[in-house]
């Protein structure tokens, strides 16, 4: 995404951190026995896939892939 200069990056950056942030606490809410993790771990990946994947990945992925054929055009002449 750098390597292309994707005008998402910092906020793409910031969801991943955020997702980062969101297992470690559900991991330390766990081991504290706290949680019981098979609905909540559904319902967070469900959500997560809806949400992220299918939406910001897919926004990535179409610019990812545009700028590089742009570049790529550009190298062969």
């Amino acid at each position: 995404m750098a390597s292309t200069q994707y005008p998402a990056l910092a906020v793409h950056k910031r969801k991943h951190d955020e997702l980062t942030k969101e297992v470690q606490q559900l991991m330390e809410r766990f081991r504290e026995a706290k949680l019981v993790l098979s609905m909540t771990l559904s319902s967070f990946l469900a959500k997560w896939l809806k949400n992220h994947i299918q939406g910001d990945d897919t926004a990535m992925i179409k610019y990812v892939k545009g700028h590089s054929a742009g570049k790529a055009a550009t190298v062969g002449h």
